[in-house]
C-alpha cells in the first residue's frame, strides 16, 4: 500500500498568488451580443468584450462605412460569426487586394498590413488584437480611390477604438480639404459607400 504524498507548505507566495486569481466565469457570445445590441450601430458598430485582458476581443455588427485602412502594430485576427465579409488591403507594392472571409472562417493579418474591413449589413464578427499600451503606436490612412497615393493619416498612442476610430472617421468625412488627393486632385465623396453583399 502506497503511502499518501505529504502535505504542502504553503508558502506566502501560494496565499498572494490565490488571491490574484479570480473566478473564471464562461458566457455564452451570443448572450453578450443581445445584452450589448445598442453598441453595434454605424459607421463602426464594435463593442469590445473584456476591458481588463492584455487582449482587445470586439465584436463588429455590419454594415460599417469604412475606407479608412488601419496600421495596427501587432496581428490581428478576424473571425466571421455570421455572413461573410471583404477585407481590402495593400500589399507590399502598395497595391489594392481583397480576400473574402465567409461565416465560420478566420484570417491572420500580420502587423503593420494596412487593411480596410468591408461588412455587409447584418453581418457579424469578431477581430482580436493585443490590447496597445501607451507607448504603441498606430495609424489610420486613407488612400485615393483613383490612383492609391496616401490622401491622410492619422496616428495616435493606444487608440480607443470604440471612441477614437469613430471620430476619426467622421473628421475625414467631414471634411473636403481632407479627402481631396494631393497626388490626382480626385476628391472622394463626403461618405463611403455601403459594402455590398461578399460574393
Amino acid at each position: 500500500m502506497r503511502a499518501p504524498p505529504p502535505k504542502r507548505v504553503r508558502s506566502a507566495a501560494d496565499s498572494s498568488y490565490a488571491a490574484a486569481v479570480r473566478p473564471l466565469i464562461s458566457a455564452g457570445l451570443w448572450e453578450w451580443i443581445e445584452a450589448h445590441r445598442q453598441s453595434f450601430e454605424p459607421p463602426v458598430g464594435n463593442k469590445v468584450i473584456w476591458e481588463d485582458s492584455q487582449f482587445t476581443a470586439m465584436v463588429i455588427r455590419g454594415p460599417n462605412r469604412r475606407r479608412d485602412f488601419h496600421d495596427d502594430p501587432s496581428d490581428e485576427i478576424f473571425y466571421m460569426l455570421r455572413g461573410a465579409m471583404t477585407l481590402e488591403y495593400m500589399d507590399e507594392g502598395g497595391a489594392r487586394r481583397t480576400v473574402a472571409i465567409r461565416e465560420g472562417e478566420l484570417l491572420l493579418v500580420p502587423a503593420h498590413t494596412p487593411h480596410s474591413p468591408h461588412r455587409p449589413a447584418d453581418t457579424w464578427g469578431l477581430v482580436i488584437e493585443i490590447k496597445r499600451g501607451p507607448g504603441d503606436r498606430e495609424s489610420l490612412l486613407w488612400f485615393c480611390e483613383r490612383c492609391d497615393a496616401l490622401v491622410h493619416r492619422v496616428t495616435m498612442s493606444a487608440m480607443d477604438i470604440e471612441r477614437d476610430l469613430r471620430a476619426a472617421i467622421v473628421a475625414f468625412d467631414a471634411s473636403a480639404a481632407l479627402r481631396t488627393c494631393p497626388h490626382c486632385g480626385h476628391v472622394q465623396p463626403e461618405q463611403a459607400p455601403l459594402p455590398s453583399p461578399t460574393p
